[in-house]
């Protein structure tokens, strides 16, 4: 397979073998496969294309491992393969590919095992060291897997010391060396289990950083591992290397590895820990290690407890890491160490407590002297980085203590920022204390808690944290939790007091404004210290809590009064929304809150309890709301309050009653969180009805309870959430008083909700929501109330006051409901809410709203008697129900003039109407009583929109809404709508209103609807309904046919197959109406005649099922004709662009168009239906007139006698062909091009794919019917043809002559079609009477009609069928040897088909009857001979000629001696050479059939037919003309069919006749002899060896003996004759084609020739070399010593004479030998295997090579293409070609001294010889760089800028070999 592969099928043969390799167990390859795969230039990127698209790892592996196994035999000594092209595609492959996971690890161990198996000087090579560093950078995780695997294994030395050697070659090599103080790898060392290794590992890490030795990506990783390391002295080791760990790690990382050692060290004072810390601390303070504020920040932040001093123990080492931070960078630069250099640490005892106080100060004072915009972000920082310190708790304790400290400096707005901050971070530690329990009791420190600094045993605590690592998980400090009560009781002493809010009752403050942050903080602290002491399980610590809560209580709250709104105000957060308000009370807050209010009624005086229950108390309001609270815990501490009250107060107040009222009912509230509702209707209905019983004189003075609470709703200053909350309670109170009190609110609340946003806004929208939920039923009485009335209106407006997708006017609806609409007192108050909905609907612009409204409506239970009375109240005092009522009302409208005013009143009312239709519409009329009721009023309308003004936009749709709802409410058929239909009278379903719609009206949506009520109509009044079936029509093709939709469709589907039944029906039963005053066909013909004019407007995929229903409904068999007749008059009078006016283009592509259709719609029916109607319409074409001006000129005798023939034949047919057209709307134009396209279409249908198929479907049965048929038109076909023969006689001298004869020619092609269909025997007759006609249009359509079947049915003639066509012969002779006829041109068009046929019938008979056809062979040649001036007409002669000689073959042999010359006369004749001669082109097809067909008889005529052909041949151009093509199948004959015998000789006798007088000639000449030689065998060549190169001879000389032709034309001549050379040495052996090569060169060498055969033998030469490639060299080495020779001598630095005497001065043939030959070594050398160029022969050459770069012919470009193109690649050949280094040196040598050349292009062009021989050598040049710097070094400076830079670009690629600079070696 791979021996034979084609390269085109390259591809293939790589899926082949890797489908082979995937399927089998094959896991080698043959070094034969593999070397021809290696030789494939595009093997690699096959594979590259294969590999996207499925898995060949199979086959890479292997390749890879032939490839490596290769390339180690080959290194070793055994050269199998060419070493450099296999080590090319591993690279390519390797690079160029990537690797499945499993392929990359299996070739990489394949290649260590290999490598350890083979010597390490094998492949310690460039080309292994680029491949295993490849390998490694696509898949390094596979190699360093592999090699640690096989360096984990004990092998032996040899093995271990290639492995290093292997591992040394990566790039990654550094990681794998042997650190000789471990013996093992420094990666195996990073990782090692011991201690000491690792650290030394570390160290030695350290060294090569320092001497750049190792990989940056390798250093990071490795130290980013040992920094986590478990053993101090490796993270010793690593901390050795200092700041280069900030320039190696990323900053985030080393800060936080450096942060998790810190927090080690403080609790180990032993071994390197203090060292490693100090380390640590160093790097932290370092400036390397900030790469912004941040992390500035963050460094002081982890650092700042280490300020601080721990325990006594450590004072000495706290003192050292105090002056280590102040006195580093951070200490000196950072803001909050900058004032810390005052302070002593090394005081001891009680000192060190006042230092770490003073340290402490001081870092305050500093962060109080910090701008407000600087200190702020500081303080937040530091407080956050607590939950990320490795010290929590210390490091939170001792930020609280310097924010503590910081207060002391600090404004009232500082002050409470940072006491929001600090409080923040206090709640958080102190919440988790609360399950905590002391170890020891805390201590008393009273007195310390009002002293100015932070007390010591704050301080010491601070000290035993920083020994702990964290507080999770242990028990709370005393410590701590005293040094944070002291931090909090800090921030109570700080604040101000609770007068700053006295003013607001509610305490309802903002929380931007300075007394919202007091009040926020306030709440904090009574949250943080209640929830500590009442939840905390340990009594010291809840008493703690308790101390410092009364002290907040004691400071901030003076008077009972004032802790009793405070505590309200907790208890009522949870109805606040979230996000509003200070804080969020927690319940159990609240419980707490509701305790302590109740425990202080006890205590509290009566005279301050009863205030309590006041009008104005708002602690009553919070204990009535708490009474629902969600949590039965607050709802029963509020009941314990209540008791509390009811106990020790009077029972006077209407709060007293309503308290005593609910206590009675605490168990149902205390359980259920809503019974409150409940409790509270209960209560105050009994309390009101007591009231009204019984008036007291305690009473008497006072409101009721609903008046002392809507008092309080009603308040400018009671909060919206308790107004909220309070109107929620009292959702089901039953009251009269209480919704009349809160309507005003509701109206300010809506107001207030408008005009402002955010919480207030959801605020008023929630109590405006709470008041409208008491629009119930038992309050719907009130809406007779112009307030109740009016605020619901007012939200009921309210679209875009919404909550959550919940609009108010949606809440407002919602309380609409059917049972609300029906307690409404009156049916007014019913009209007028309804009126109100609508009303709404109408202004709104929200289509949704309107939705919601119209579904309300819908819902609602509105009567037919409203619905009848809105309807009315469009057109009050009028009632119009019939059309003359309404014309009558416009006529009086039009006498009246009317205001601008009036006319937007009207335009509402016709709003509010179409708004009512639609509620109509989308109701279920079924259950609506008495609906058909409506029917009159609908009508009313409808007639009223028909005298209404048309430019009303709405007119339309409000006339399709009432069409609609007649036709719904006529289509119900439950039994009451169907009496009240019955009952219904035909006035009032008036149809002429229906009618007038269809006719007014331009909107198709309206005529839709308008016919389906006339479906209706024509059920319910069918007789009525015949009297407008003709405006029903008219109109509907105007409108309704044009739409593009279904429903549309549907309509006029349903209209036909109603209404056009009922006219047939009508018809049949002899009912038809007079007043339609006409027949039933032409009733019909009208309709369709409305569809046809219609059809433009049709959408186009309408058409076709429209039409088709069209006709299925009124009979196929009666009007199919009628409507086809109809269809092409439409066209013949408007034109194809008005059938289809989209068609812009000429009018024969609207002709194709329109004739589909009409194809389209017949081949609906059946084949009968079909033929019958082309039968009717031929008979209707035959009663036409010639024309109609005619017809009018003679005083209408034509039309007389025309309607006379349509009287008779409607009197036979009763087809109704007098009622169909119009001839008085024809022009005669437009008549002619009636018949014309009628006819057209005939041939079109019978010729049509389908219509063929349905005849070929018949059965036998019906194909008997469809013979009578046929016959029957057939009939009609040739009367009408008759009939157009004898208009085209009678017109022959008129203008319209042109026209009857192409009529004529479309009957004659309506019977080929029809004769199409007719057995052959039948049709060959036909045509046999055609030709014996008299007209020759008739004649040469037969000849017409039997070639197409000659040429499309050539097998489906039997024997009796041919015998038939043989007798045609002598007609079609005789036709051809007609004579001329100068009156009729038609003659020779005759004579032409005739011969174009009698040559179809040589092709198809002449072979099984020769005889018959020899006169067709004398008829041609007499042609020929006697008419050869008829250019037509002698190159039909031509062709038949050549199909004859081509049929009759032996039999032509007797007119050969005639025909040729004849032939060649006109060969020879011929002046004008072009592609357009079309007699030429028939000479040369008749040459080239007969050269094909008689080979071996044409030997007397070959010189003078390769003369002429080789003549003309060489006169063309382009190559895609049909002469050239002809030509060159002629060439192709010549050089195959001849014998060699024959065709030699001729091509020598034609080659020494053209060369001088018509040289161009040449070209096809050889191009003959060329494939002549290609198709012979080599024992053919053989045997006219001799004789060819005794040819090839002369013609090689033909540059001597022209010597005046250009060097382009002799390239051209010459490449031609090499190309034929070429080709006979492709098929000579060596031992012959020797002396004929060394023939050729004594030719052009010895005995003094002419030196111009010198550029002919080489440019022979080099072609030799391109084609035999490797095998050339075996014959060139004969030739070596001349090259050297004509080296030296063509180079003008040598020789001063030159080499050619008569060149020109630029010596372009001296420049032409040597490109020639230098092109010829240069194929020698690529080529060569070893045995071409020796020692000698290079010495010989390397010289005169060097020496070309002093040869300067011609130009500067010149010169410079030569050396690019020729000299540098022949040199770069010449060193490739041989392999020992010491060759190259002295022709490298000689090459380097061309660069001190004093002419800079010489220097120049050394250089560029020098960059190839680079390219090309790569390493291998290596070698001889050291003599070659000197050189570069001297053209670094050169004197030519263009030298300069050259030598630097070179100096750039030497240095990416070699990899390393070369200016060290300057």
């Amino acid at each position: 397979m791979c021996k034979k592969s084609d390269p085109a099928l390259e591809e293939d043969l790589i899926s082949s073998l890797a489908i082979v390799y995937q399927t089998q167990d094959l896991t080698d390859m043959q070094d034969s496969v593999f070397k021809k795969l290696c030789e494939s230039p595009d093997l690699v990127a096959t594979l590259v294309k294969l590999s996207s698209d499925r898995d060949i790892s199979p086959l890479l592996q292997v390749l890879l491992q032939k490839g490596i196994t290769t390339t180690l035999a080959d290194a070793g000594g055994e050269r199998a393969l060419d070493h450099n092209r296999v080590e090319a595609f591993m690279e390519e492959i390797t690079s160029k590919i990537d690797f499945k996971v499993t392929l990359a690890r299996s070739f990489i161990k394949f290649l260590l095992k290999t490598m350890l198996r083979t010597d390490e000087n094998t492949w310690s090579t460039p080309f292994y060291t680029s491949l295993i560093t490849n390998v490694e950078k696509k898949y390094p995780e596979a190699m360093d897997s592999i090699i640690q695997n096989q360096a984990s294994k004990k092998l032996p030395s040899q093995k271990e010391r290639r492995l290093q050697t292997f591992m040394h070659m990566t790039a990654g090599g550094s990681k794998h060396q042997v650190i000789p103080a471990m013996e093992t790898s420094l990666v195996l060392s990073l990782n090692h289990p011991n201690s000491e290794n690792r650290q030394l590992a570390v160290k030695h890490l350290h060294t090569l950083n320092e001497s750049g030795q190792i990989d940056p990506e390798f250093l990071q990783s490795s130290l980013s591992l040992r920094i986590e390391d478990s053993d101090q002295k490796v993270i010793l080791a690593v901390l050795e290397f200092g700041e280069v760990l900030c320039e190696v790690l990323s900053p985030d990382l080393l800060m936080t590895k450096l942060e998790q050692h810190l927090s080690k060290w403080h609790r180990k004072t032993k071994d390197l820990w203090p060292q490693v810390a100090s380390r640590c601390l160093s790097l932290l303070t370092s400036e390397k290690l900030w790469w912004n504020d941040s992390a500035k920040d963050r460094a002081a932040a982890i650092v700042l407890p280490y300020l601080l001093p721990s325990i006594p123990e450590r004072a000495t080492q706290d003192a050292g890491t105090f002056h280590q931070i102040i006195t580093s960078p951070l200490g000196k630069s950072h803001d909050l160490f900058k004032e810390l250099s005052h302070v002593n640490k090394k005081n001891k005892g009680s000192k060190q407590e006042k230092s770490a106080a003073q340290v402490l100060g001081l870092i305050a004072h500093t962060l109080s002297q910090l701008p407000t915009a600087q200190k702020l972000p500081l303080v937040r920082f530091l407080i956050e980085y607590s939950s990320t310190h490795h010290l929590p708790g210390a490091y939170r304790l001792s930020v609280s203590l310097i924010l503590c400290e910081l207060l002391k400096h600090l404004g009232e707005d500082e002050k409470l920022d940072i006491t929001e901050a600090l409080l923040g971070s206090l709640v958080e530690d102190l919440s988790q204390v609360k399950a905590k329990k002391l170890k020891e009791a805390l201590p008393h420190l009273e007195q310390e808690a009002t002293t100015d600094s932070v007390p010591a045993a704050v301080t010491e605590a601070v000290g035993r944290l920083i020994t702990q690592r964290t507080m999770k998980g242990r028990k709370v400090s005393p410590e701590w939790l005293h040094s944070s009560l002291w931090c909090i009781r800090a921030i109570v002493n700080s604040l101000g007091s609770m007068k700053r809010v006295e003013d607001d009752q509610w305490l309802h403050l903002e929380r931007t404004t300075a007394q919202g942050r007091y009040f926020l903080i306030l709440v904090r602290l009574f949250d943080l210290l209640t929830i500590g002491a009442t939840t905390s399980i340990d009594t010291d610590i809840a008493g703690r809590f308790k101390d410092v809560l009364g002290q907040l209580v004691q400071k901030h709250f003076t008077s009972t009064d004032q802790l009793w709104r405070f505590l309200s105000s907790l208890c009522l957060s949870h109805h606040r929304l979230p996000g509003d308000g200070c804080h969020d009370s927690s319940y159990l807050l609240q419980i707490c809150c509701l305790q302590m209010v109740n425990i202080s009624f006890g205590t509290a005086e009566e005279g301050a309890l009863e205030t309590t229950l006041e009008k104005d108390s708002i602690v009553f309001i919070c204990l009535l709301l708490n009474l629902g609270h969600p949590s039965e815990s607050v709802r029963k501490v509020a009941v314990e309050c209540l008791n509390t009250i009811q106990g020790r107060c009077r029972a006077d107040t209407p709060y007293s009653q309503l308290m005593k009222a609910l206590l009675k009912r605490e168990g149902e509230i205390i359980v259920d969180p809503r019974y409150l509702q409940q409790a509270l209707r209960l209560a105050i209905t009994k309390l009101e009805g007591e009231g009204s019983k019984r008036k007291s004189k305690a009473l008497a003075a006072t409101d009721g309870i609903v008046s002392w609470l809507t008092t309080c709703i009603t308040a400018e200053n009671t909060p919206m959430h308790v107004k909220c909350a309070l109107m929620g309670s009292l959702a089901l109170v039953e009251s009269k008083a209480l919704l009349t009190s809160v309507v005003p609110s509701l109206s300010k609340a809506v107001t207030e909700a408008l005009s402002v946003e955010g919480h207030s806004r959801v605020y008023n929208w929630l109590f405006a929501r709470s008041i409208l939920y008491h629009y119930r039923t038992d309050t719907a009485h009130l809406l007779t109330l112009k307030p109740c009335r009016d605020a619901l209106w007012l939200c009921l407006s309210q679209e875009t006051l919404t909550r959550e997708d919940t609009s108010l006017q949606s809440v407002a609806l919602e309380q609409v409901t059917p049972d609300f609409f029906l307690a409404l007192p009156s049916a007014s108050v019913q009209q007028d809410i309804s009126s109100h909905l609508v009303a709404l609907s109408l202004e709104t612009k929200s289509a949704e709203t309107v939705k919601m409204i119209s579904r309300k409506l819908r819902k609602l239970p509105l009567s037919s008697e409203l619905m009848i009375g809105e309807l009315n109240s469009l057109h009050p005092g009028q009632n119009l129900k019939t059309l003359h009522d309404a014309r009558e009302s416009r006529r009086r409208k039009q006498q009246k003039k009317t205001d601008l005013a009036a006319a937007k009143v009207s335009e509402r009312s016709w709003e509010r109407a179409t708004f009512i239709l639609e509620l109509l519409q989308q109701r279920k009329l079924s259950k609506m009583e008495g609906v058909v009721k409506t029917v009159p009023a609908l009508f009313s309308i409808l007639a009223l929109c028909l005298e209404a003004d048309d430019q009303l936009d709405s007119l339309e749709y409000i006339k399709q809404l009432v069409l609609t709802l007649i036709h719904s409410i006529c289509q119900l058929n439950d039994d009451q709508s169907t009496a009240q239909l019955g009952s219904l009278k035909e006035e009032q379903f008036n149809i002429e209103l229906v009618v007038q719609c269809v006719r007014t009206s331009d909107n198709p949506q309206t005529h839709n609807h308008a016919l389906l009520v006339l479906t209706v109509a024509a059920q319910l009044f069918p007789e009525h309904l015949l009297h407008n079936i003709m405006s029903i029509f008219t109109f509907m093709g105007a409108s309704v046919l044009r739409q593009d939709d279904g429903y549309s469709f549907q309509v006029i589907n349903k209209t036909l197959q109603t209404v056009i039944p009922a006219l047939l029906k009508a018809n049949s039963d002899g009912a038809l109406p007079k007043s339609l005053g006409a027949s039933v066909h032409s009733i019909v013909f009208m309709i369709i005649r409305v569809f046809v004019d219609a059809f433009p407007h049709i959408p186009d995929h309408r058409k076709l099922p429209l039409f088709t229903q069209l006709i299925e409904t009124v009979h196929p068999e009666e009007y199919l004709w009628g409507c086809i007749i109809l269809l092409v008059e439409s066209f013949a009078l408007k034109g194809a662009t008005a059938l289809y006016p989209e068609e812009e283009s000429s009018e024969s592509k609207g002709v194709g168009r329109s004739q589909l259709f009409w194809q389209s719609l017949c081949l609906h029916f059946s084949i009968p239906v079909q033929i019958s109607a082309i039968t009717t319409m031929f008979k209707f074409l035959s009663t036409l007139p010639e024309d109609t001006s005619t017809a009018s000129s003679t005083d209408g005798n034509q039309t007389q006698k025309f309607l006379a023939r349509l009287e008779k034949l409607a009197e036979q047919e009763q087809s109704g062909f007098d009622k169909i057209l119009d001839l008085r709307r024809f022009s005669g134009k437009q008549l002619r091009q009636f018949k014309f396209t009628l006819v057209g279409f005939f041939s079109q249908l019978l010729s049509s794919e389908e219509f063929v198929a349905k005849v070929a479907s018949q059965l036998d049965e019906e194909k008997t019917t469809l013979q009578d048929l046929y016959q029957i038109l057939l009939e009609e076909n040739l009367r009408f043809a008759q009939r157009i023969a004898q208009s085209g006689e009678s017109n022959a001298d008129n203008a319209t002559a042109k026209f009857w004869k192409a009529l004529l020619h479309r009957t004659y092609d309506v019977l080929d079609k029809v004769n199409a269909l007719l057995p052959g025997d039948v049709f060959i007759r036909v045509v046999s009477g055609l030709l014996s006609n008299k007209l020759s249009s008739v004649r040469r359509k037969a000849m017409e009609l039997l070639n197409n079947v000659l040429l499309q049915h050539q097998q489906r003639f039997t024997e009796d069928e041919n015998a038939y066509l043989l007798s045609l012969v002598s007609q079609l002779i005789m036709i051809a040897e007609s004579r001329p006829d100068l009156a009729s041109p038609e003659v020779d068009v005759n004579r032409q088909t005739a011969l174009y046929t009698l040559k179809l019938l040589c092709k198809l008979l002449a072979a099984d009857s020769p005889r018959q056809f020899a006169p067709v062979l004398a008829l041609t040649l007499a042609i020929l001979q006697d008419e050869g001036n008829n250019t037509q007409l002698a190159s039909s002669a031509s062709l038949c000629l050549a199909e004859t000689v081509s049929s009759l073959r032996a039999h032509a042999i007797p007119h050969l001696s005639r025909m040729v010359p004849i032939i060649l006369v006109f060969l020879e004749e011929t002046k004008l050479i072009n592609s357009t001669n079309l007699l030429l082109l028939c000479t040369v097809t008749a040459v080239q059939k007969i050269v094909e067909t008689l080979p071996n008889f044409m030997s007397p005529y070959v010189r003078d037919i390769l003369r002429e052909i080789c003549r003309l041949s060489s006169n063309q151009d382009d190559d895609k003309t049909q002469l050239n093509l002809r030509l060159k199948g002629c060439r192709q004959m010549l050089s195959k069919k001849l014998p060699s015998r024959v065709l030699v000789p001729a091509v020598a006798h034609t080659y020494s006749a053209i060369q001088g007088t018509h040289r161009s000639s040449v070209i096809p000449l050889m191009n003959i002899l060329e494939e002549h030689i290609g198709a012979s065998t080599k024992e053919d060549i053989l045997s006219h060896h001799s004789s060819l190169q005794t040819l090839y001879l002369e013609a090689l000389d033909f540059r001597t003996k022209h010597k005046q032709v250009g060097l382009e034309e002799l390239a051209t001549i010459e490449g031609a004759i090499i190309q034929a050379i070429l080709m006979h040495i492709m098929k000579l052996s060596e031992n012959t084609f020797r002396p004929m090569y060394f023939q050729m060169f004594d030719w052009a060498c010895r005995n003094n020739p002419p030196r111009s055969r010198l550029l002919t033998f080489y440019s022979l030469s080099d072609a030799i070399a391109e084609r035999l490639k490797s095998i050339f060299p075996l014959f060139a080495g004969h030739i070596v010593p001349k090259c050297a020779e004509l080296l030296d001598a063509n180079n003008s630095a040598k020789e001063e004479e030159k080499f050619f005497p008569d060149d020109t001065d630029d010596s372009p043939r001296s420049k032409l030998l040597i490109q020639l030959i230098l092109s010829c070594l240069n194929k020698c050398f690529l080529h060569d295997k070893g045995a071409f160029i020796n020692k000698e022969r290079f010495e010989l050459l390397s010289q005169p090579l060097v020496d070309q770069l002093e040869n300067i012919h011609g130009s500067e470009a010149d010169y410079e293409a030569m050396v690019a193109n020729y000299l540098g690649p022949c040199f770069t050949a010449l060193l490739s070609s041989v392999g020992d280094q010491g060759v190259w040196q002295p022709i490298n040598y000689q090459l380097l001294l061309k660069m001190r050349h004093s002419s800079s292009k010489v220097r120049y062009a050394a250089l560029v010889v020098l960059d190839q021989v680079h390219q090309s050598m790569k390493e291998s040049y290596l070698s001889l760089l050291p003599e070659t710097i000197p050189f570069l070094a001297e053209l670094m400076e050169d004197e030519s800028e263009e030298v300069e830079r050259k030598c630097h670009e070179l100096v750039k690629d030497f240095e990416k070999t070699l990899g390393e600079p070369l200016q060290k070696h300057f």
